[in-house]
């Protein structure tokens, strides 16, 4: 077998082998890699539809933590609060 003949042989199976993992990867992109973005898309809209304007996750969190502070602020009001109350009340006894 002369070695022409071998590298078109062997040219054949390379090409062959290249189409097949070509093919693989077109039906893999479209069966599996698209519908789990699409998927993926679906499920993750509805937390953060638009990366601005006030309504994304990070926002949610920073608004929870500037509440958790002024919660914290209002506690300690209270506090005081009651405790001039008792005080008052202590002195008018």
């Amino acid at each position: 077998m002369p070695v022409t003949d071998l590298i078109k042989e062997w040219g054949a199976v390379a090409a062959a082998i290249t189409a097949i993992l070509l093919l693989g990867g077109l039906v893999f992109r479209h069966l599996v890699y698209r519908p789990l973005v699409r998927l993926i898309d679906d499920r993750t809209r509805e937390i953060q539809p638009t990366a601005n304007g006030g309504t994304s996750l990070p926002d949610a969190i920073r608004i929870l933590r500037h509440l958790e502070r002024r919660q914290s602020v209002i506690a300690t009001q209270i506090e005081q609060l009651e405790a001039q109350l008792d005080s008052h009340i202590e002195f008018h006894k």
